[in-house]
């Protein structure tokens, strides 16, 4: 009985022993599958990217802003680039008033994608700085109001460049949009290790959209030998303008014609009659405005301007890029003259 116990035994144990102890060859793990790569897609295909690429650029822009007649493809000109670096150094200008030249390098390696500091002319135009020796003092430049961005495209790029559409403006009183510097193409690169997120490649100006003509639904009777029609209105005299009578008048509408479609972005006009401070005070001023193109239609409600700002303009952006080959602009409520009943354009264009 003892004997049967322990063959049983025995033969449990063989049984539990594990497949690899019943034989001398190794076996080998199978290898791990590789992982599946996806194929990363090309970023500049996501239009949320590229309006974050923008976004994050304005503050570059903003730099270049002051020249935005100014153009170059790669490489910038002397005065844009030390423009761009004159406005760049006040962001450092409390920690440091002298740069030396690899520092200006870095500065300028920060906003540009092609071409280096020491390519540039030292007496260039446009410069904040004063060479001395190896080195580049910084003085505080008395310039314009700051300029402001808006984006109005960013759907052109490549796989490694992004067209942007840009209009560049300053504010005035009340911080009001009022100073109208013009519309660029913006080529930016994209590189994360710079401060702005991306570097400058180019810069173009846009030319203004051509609307020659301009009609309107109402108009002031001609006095002392002076006439109102819309025409006036962008004859670039200030010492005219569009004017109709507020009693005499029914949704009274001035009409921007064109030859062929075009590309806009917004307007810029005069707000009253703008051919001296008293004329400005006794007339109307436009205080809600309504502007209508391409099956859109845009409500802007303004400041009255002080009157020493007569002779100033309101930006006013559509938010985009539109075509169009007529515009109709609507005066819809006014700021009070203190004499006449009439409203008043000096001037306005498109942009």
């Amino acid at each position: 009985m003892k004997k049967l116990i322990a063959l049983l035994t025995l033969l449990c144990l063989l049984l539990a022993l594990p497949a690899w102890a019943e034989t001398s060859e190794t076996v080998e793990a199978e290898p791990a599958a590789d992982p599946v790569v996806e194929p990363v897609a090309d970023p500049m295909e996501d239009p949320a990217y590229r309006q974050e690429m923008a976004l994050k650029a304005e503050g570059l822009f903003a730099l270049i802003g002051g020249s935005a007649g100014e153009t170059f493809t790669g490489i910038p000109g002397d005065t844009l680039a030390w423009t761009a670096l004159s406005a760049y150094a006040c962001t450092f200008a409390q920690d440091a008033q002298v740069f030396t030249v690899p520092q200006m390098g870095e500065l300028y390696d920060a906003l540009f994608a092609e071409g280096s500091f020491e390519d540039l002319d030292p007496s260039g135009s446009g410069s904040c700085f004063t060479q001395e020796g190896e080195e580049y003092v910084f003085g505080m430049a008395d310039g314009d109001p700051a300029v402001r961005v808006l984006v109005n495209d960013t759907d052109t790029y490549t796989e490694d460049a992004l067209y942007c559409d840009l209009s560049l403006y300053g504010l005035g009183h009340s911080d009001y949009p009022m100073y109208f510097y013009g519309s660029v193409t913006a080529v930016l690169v994209p590189d994360e290790s710079a401060p702005f997120g991306a570097t400058l490649a180019g810069w173009q100006p846009i030319e203004l959209p051509a609307f020659p003509e301009a009609e309107s639904n109402a108009r002031l009777g001609d006095q002392a030998g002076n006439d109102y029609y819309a025409a006036n209105a962008i004859d670039g005299d200030l010492k005219t303008c569009w004017a109709y009578r507020i009693s005499q008048s029914e949704d009274p509408a001035l009409t921007l014609l064109a030859d062929e479609p075009q590309q806009v972005r917004g307007l810029v006009f005069t707000p009253g009659y703008a051919k001296n401070q008293q004329v400005f005070e006794n007339n109307h001023r436009v205080a809600t405005l309504s502007v209508t193109l391409g099956g859109e239609t845009f409500s802007y409600e303004l400041p009255d301007p002080e009157a020493e700002y007569f002779e100033g303009t309101y930006v006013l952006s559509f938010d985009g890029v539109y075509t169009a080959d007529t515009v109709k602009i609507e005066v819809v409520d006014v700021h009070k003259g203190g004499k006449y009943d009439d409203v008043c354009i000096s001037e306005l264009y498109l942009f």
